[in-house]
């Protein structure tokens, strides 16, 4: 099979579908089920799942939007290391240009978006009689502009949940020319330890009952290298067995612990979109 190269058009169509993705996912939220299984897993999350897909076939649209539609995320940011690997792989970086770039792209819409939730808020309030007992959540508000949040369980979601994805991203340009820097002189060995190692590292701060690790980088590293090993080889061809997919497909979608390591999900989306 041979991997063929996304085009601007490419990356922005599916970047386009991702967001759409996360976009549904969130806004059917309004229907109390089914829940999803998206920074833990829960059993009788799936089970509703599963029961109102048999019982409400004609809204399988929105519960499989609903309980699937986070995956966009997986997506999105897979699409981000891969243009951005394609882009810089061999160039060398300018890391506080870089960095400042991308804070510039987020960080004045997160403004707006936050002008816009206290605007909300307040009129509602103020719509109820009780604007004088308003909770605007300063202290998370504040966390949040540090764009450090999600380092705090109690804070990672708050004051809105998808919220969550702003602190993230931008660990991700933190990260991301150090890891270009390390593929180009060190190969995919790198991208191998570095995979494996988050992936140990996750499940192991995980145990000790830090759940927030899943609101940051480190279980998502394996997607980032990922999406630059394919930048690398993308005029290459690449034998990928059906076995070996059906296996750790097999393992992410029954696996109770339901690790966040989406790396098949991109390996299946790619094999049936992209390889010839």
């Amino acid at each position: 099979m041979k991997i063929v190269s996304l085009s601007n058009v490419d990356s922005t169509i599916y970047k386009g579908l991702a967001i759409m993705m996360i976009m549904l996912h969130n806004y059917l939220h309004v229907f109390p089920l089914p829940k999803e299984n998206e920074f833990s897993f829960n059993r009788e999350y799936f089970d509703a799942f599963l029961t109102l897909l048999l019982s409400e076939p004609e809204s399988i649209i929105r519960i499989t939007f609903s309980y699937f539609g986070h995956y966009g995320v997986q997506i999105f940011v897979f699409l981000s290391a891969y243009g951005l690997a394609i882009k810089y792989l061999d160039k060398r970086v300018k890391y506080r240009l870089f960095v400042f770039e991308r804070l510039w792209k987020i960080y004045p819409a997160f403004l707006l978006s936050l002008a816009a939730w206290f605007t909300l808020r307040a009129a509602w309030y103020s719509l109820n009689g009780t604007l004088g007992d308003a909770d605007f959540k300063l202290e998370a508000v504040i966390l949040k502009l540090t764009l450090f949040p999600n380092v705090f369980p109690n804070y990672a979601l708050s004051p809105v949940g998808p919220w969550w994805f702003l602190p993230f991203i931008f660990q991700f340009y933190l990260v991301l020319p150090l890891l270009l820097r390390l593929y180009a002189s060190m190969g995919n060995k790198f991208l191998i330890v570095v995979s494996i190692s988050s992936f140990i590292a996750s499940i192991a701060i995980e145990n000790i009952g830090y759940t927030a690790i899943y609101y940051n980088i480190p279980p998502y590293m394996p997607i980032f290298c990922f999406g630059i090993y394919l930048a690398k080889i993308s005029a290459n061809e690449l034998r990928v067995s059906p076995f070996v997919l059906l296996s750790v497909l097999n393992r992410n979608t029954i696996n109770l612990r339901a690790f966040k390591v989406n790396l098949i999900f991109f390996t299946i989306f790619f094999n049936l979109c992209h390889f010839q």
